[in-house]
């Protein structure tokens, strides 16, 4: 049968189960093996099985140590330091384990007399797991029309829309060719929902559910995603109103009275009108139940359930008491299924990328204003994005549009005076300024005597941030200020590590990564320089090309050219900067 495990050193546990019969130490008995250890989950076949993240059951057996009471195991290292006790001396036993990469591992193992005496701790299973399991299910919610939506993985499976479905400008968007849209690419839920005919995922076994939220509404609970059970939801991932959290939670039981009383709540703030992408998972194997918010673990709680739940997966709402309930006030975009647990930043470190959690928050980079500032006549400048936020020219049509050539794209671009504060100006924002967002643009700088900002968004009494040069350095700078004030803010201030060459075109990107909560300046495809975040508001103001930005005007007016300035929502990888750098959608 299945046990329990404590973690503790072997030596350690070793004196404090016995002393030998002459008052010894415990000690290494060359005489006593380690035991063996079979899978059936994770067979030692030179084959590859599971994936990381997904708990299989790993028997140990005495080998022959009759008296054996104890066994103490590690993965990958010599460590054994978890312990694990059969009914018996000398009984098999059978624990899960749940391997967190990809690829070849070995299981050390050793085993404890009666005595206190051990065996050395030495590999005795080698197995091999399969590479991260995709979606079991993946609504992408970017319809647009009608009342249904289509899993991307399962073909045959849909959910179909019950009450009053509508459509919105969502997070993650739909990609076509070279085009990408985000207008009615999120479902509506304030008056209906989105159900399947059957379940999604097996909520006895191990799980993990995420989604892009925008709640409008904090007056009463709200579900995003759940599964319906006879009587209670499987589970529930939405908004708790009594403690004013995101909640992930389940009942212990499916029963008439059942109530969710395992729940993993969020520290981070509910903001209504943002979005939010909520992560839950539930291991059945450790009996933890945890939330994640933009990306940011918040809180692990023990959680024993009862069974499993084989009703319909639901988009909108859940089910409590029998009746449905907690309907969505607001939108959902990018809903996720999977079969196993999350991979977080320590699963992903070792293979030197970005954790699952993260990507689901930060990616992908979707484009919120594109303007190439190729016109040539006219009063303002397109934004080729479909958020439609063209930006009115302030300025000389005739010197400004066509004045400057970029020698690396050879496209024309815009040519500013500082000295008449020349710049362009959209009415309304682009992006979230408190959250992950990137932005960039090809600049020329034809006078350093100044600071000079190429590209912001605009707060109340400073920019929400600031891409541009620094006067002082000679260097580049991205700058994002503490608070939204006026004058001389305290501010957050990435500069290059080279100088800025006077009258070259240059490339330069500024990112603020959310869930790490750091922002990095990239120049000419080269990450310069990155910092901490402390301090976080959005600028709720306009988008400013040639010019620091706010409520009352325009700062340090950019001298010189500029093309392709660029705002994506999301935090754009290294890998992904020469596409941004050349107006093409990162994949």
């Amino acid at each position: 049968m299945r046990r329990s495990l404590t973690r503790t050193t072997a030596a350690a546990a070793a004196l404090a189960l016995v002393l030998s019969p002459l008052g010894q130490s415990p000690a290494l008995a060359e005489d006593i093996r380690p035991p063996t250890i079979t899978s059936d989950d994770y067979p030692a076949d030179d084959r590859f099985h599971g994936a990381p993240g997904r708990p299989g059951d790993f028997t140990f057996d005495a080998n022959g140590v009759d008296d054996a009471v104890a066994f103490y195991y590690s993965i990958d290292g010599p460590e054994c330091t978890t312990r694990v006790e059969p009914e018996a001396p000398g009984a098999a036993v059978t624990v899960e384990i749940t391997p967190r990469r990809s690829g070849g591992h070995a299981l050390y193992a050793s085993s404890v007399n009666a005595y206190g005496n051990s065996s050395r701790c030495e590999p005795v299973y080698y197995f091999l797991v399969a590479p991260h399991a995709s979606p079991v299910a993946h609504f992408r919610l970017d319809e647009g029309e009608g009342a249904t939506a289509l899993d991307a993985v399962t073909q045959e499976r849909a959910a179909e829309g019950s009450g009053a479905i509508d459509w919105a400008r969502g997070r993650v968007g739909a990609r076509t060719g070279a085009a990408y849209r985000l207008e009615r690419a999120a479902v509506v839920t304030s008056d209906g929902h989105l159900r399947t005919e059957g379940p999604v995922v097996e909520t006895s076994e191990t799980f993990t559910v995420s989604a892009w939220v925008r709640l409008d509404d904090t007056g009463e609970d709200a579900v995003a995603v759940s599964q319906d059970g006879e009587h209670v939801s499987g589970f529930q991932l939405g908004y708790d109103s009594s403690e004013e959290a995101w909640v992930f939670r389940r009942a212990g039981r499916d029963a008439p009275n059942a109530g969710f009383d395992h729940r993993a709540t969020s520290t981070a703030p509910v903001q209504t009108g943002v979005w939010t992408r909520l992560t839950g998972s539930s291991d059945p194997a450790t009996g933890e139940l945890s939330l994640y918010v933009d990306g940011v673990h918040q809180e692990t709680v023990d959680q024993i359930s009862e069974g499993t739940t084989d009703g319909a997966f639901v988009i909108g709402g859940g089910l409590a008491g029998g009746e449905f309930a907690g309907t969505w006030p607001g939108a959902i975009d990018d809903v996720l299924a999977w079969n196993r647990l999350p991979v977080t930043q320590d699963d992903a470190a070792s293979g030197g990328h970005r954790s699952e959690v993260w990507r689901t928050a930060n990616q992908p980079v979707v484009p919120e204003g594109t303007w190439w500032l190729g016109e040539t006549e006219g009063a303002s400048a397109e934004d080729t994005s479909d958020h439609g936020l063209d930006a009115t020219l302030h300025g000389d049509p005739d010197t400004v549009w066509d004045g400057a050539f970029n020698d690396w794209l050879f496209k024309p671009g815009i040519l500013l005076d500082s000295a008449e504060g020349e710049h362009l100006r959209t009415d309304g924002p682009a992006v979230r300024t408190d959250r992950s967002f990137t932005a960039s643009a090809w600049v020329r700088l034809d006078d350093g005597e100044a600071d000079s900002v190429a590209l912001s968004q605009s707060g109340s009494g400073t920019s929400g941030f600031a891409l541009g040069y620094d006067a002082g350095l000679g260097r580049w700078v991205f700058e994002v200020p503490v608070r939204d004030g006026t004058g001389s803010a305290e501010a957050h201030r990435v500069t290059s590590t080279t100088s800025a060459l006077i009258g070259e075109w240059v490339h330069l990107v500024g990112v603020y990564d959310h869930t790490d909560g750091i922002l990095t300046l990239h120049v000419a495809g080269n990450r310069e320089g990155a910092m901490d975040r402390v301090g976080l508001w959005h600028a709720d103001g306009d988008v400013v090309i040639g010019g620091a930005g706010h409520a009352d005007g325009v700062e340090r007016p950019w001298n010189g050219g500029l093309l392709l300035a660029q705002v994506h929502q999301g935090a754009a990888l290294n890998s992904e900067i020469a596409a941004i750098e050349n107006g093409i959608l990162p994949l």
